[in-house]
């Protein structure tokens, strides 16, 4: 189990992928910083706050984290999609290594790394941010972690996913293909089904009200609202959804994998 950990730490450390992953949070974040604006990519952008209304930066920034659905991307295929493409795979499962052993192990280190990653560039974004910016351009610590926190099981969600989807296809063009279309796929969807609704609506007729909520779980608009606009019962439902998909992607990752020869 550590042999497999630090190879996989090894490798991701020559990856020229994971060197361009910490470069465009660097560049990202930057910009941020010395323009004092909220960087990042928000398909609902109808939503977006402005800093006068939402208050600081830091908070902004982090409810435009779209990016950051790109960017938990690259450390699937440096740790999972590598394996199958390279064909190390077999290699590495031995008598003394499991096939439940070698999932198990790539999948929390997949999703640790990325969230230990993803949590350490966020909060020296949030140290440089008050450092450069001060207080009016910055939240309190407390603030800023609450809305990080209700945010993170989301994240964590979306990196269980892309893991299971790495076992289900193995091969990274599928990989990529699948994964960087579906936001906006569903975007287009319920867009497509707004505009039935705006029409039904001009015509005098009800809408369909389940648009409307389906609206609001769509990943960019979580994103927002876990930060800014949310209520108890958002909180919930958002929570049990990513609960969910979470241990499906876990126990249907599994499955796949332990019922499935290697290629």
């Amino acid at each position: 189990m550590f042999n497999i950990i630090r190879s996989d730490l090894y490798r991701v450390a020559k990856s020229k992928s994971m060197i361009a992953y910490y470069v465009v949070i660097l560049i990202l974040f930057g910009i941020s910083v010395i323009g004092k604006v909220c960087g990042g990519l928000q398909l609902n952008t109808t939503t977006m706050p402005t800093i006068d209304v939402r208050s600081m930066i830091d908070l902004g920034q982090l409810s435009s984290n779209l990016t950051f659905y790109y960017l938990f991307l690259i450390p699937v295929v440096n740790f999972i999609i590598a394996d199958f493409r390279e064909g190390t795979i077999k290699n590495t499962i031995s008598s003394a290594i499991s096939k439940k052993l070698y999932f198990i192990t790539k999948f929390v280190t997949t999703v640790g790394y990325t969230i230990v990653s993803y949590t350490a560039c966020f909060y020296l974004y949030y140290a440089i941010n008050r450092m450069v910016n001060g207080d009016k351009y910055t939240s309190t610590l407390s603030a800023f972690s609450k809305g990080f926190f209700r945010q993170l099981p989301l994240m964590i969600c979306i990196s269980c996913v892309f893991c299971f989807i790495a076992f289900l296809v193995r091969k990274m063009g599928v990989f990529n293909s699948l994964t960087m279309l579906f936001p906006f796929a569903t975007t287009l969807i319920l867009s497509i089904m707004f505009g039935f609704n705006e029409a039904a609506n001009s015509a005098g007729e009800k809408g369909f009200e389940l648009v409307e909520k389906l609206s609001q779980y769509e990943i960019s608009s979580m994103m927002f609202k876990l930060v800014f606009d949310y209520t108890d019962d958002y909180l919930r439902n958002t929570y049990i959804i990513c609960g969910v998909l979470i241990v499906l992607s876990f126990v249907g990752g599994y499955y796949l994998f332990m019922n499935r020869e290697l290629d």
